[in-house]
């Protein structure tokens, strides 16, 4: 029987890093609920990974944009365009 740290040690080694991040609580999360399946549990698991994969992607183009800090769109300030009307 394979041990959760010999998956995750596989899973690095494929460069999988978000599954083997996450794997022990979507196993945890598996055994507290009886009805998922394990189609379920891997589906969950390969978008922990596409998630990571995400984050590192922004992290790189937010690193070499060479910008100091930050900003989302909800955090702009839009009132300068209403005070010319």
């Amino acid at each position: 029987m394979r041990t959760i740290e010999e998956v995750e040690k596989h899973l690095r080694s494929l460069h999988l890093h978000g599954m083997a991040q996450t794997l022990q609580a979507r196993c945890l999360q598996a055994q507290q609920n009886g009805s998922m399946s394990v189609l379920d549990v891997l589906t969950e698991l390969v978008q922990d990974e596409l998630d990571c994969r995400q984050s590192r992607l922004i992290e790189r183009r937010f690193h070499s944009s060479g910008l100091d800090e930050r900003k989302i769109i909800q955090d702009f300030d839009w009132s300068y365009h209403y005070n010319d009307i």
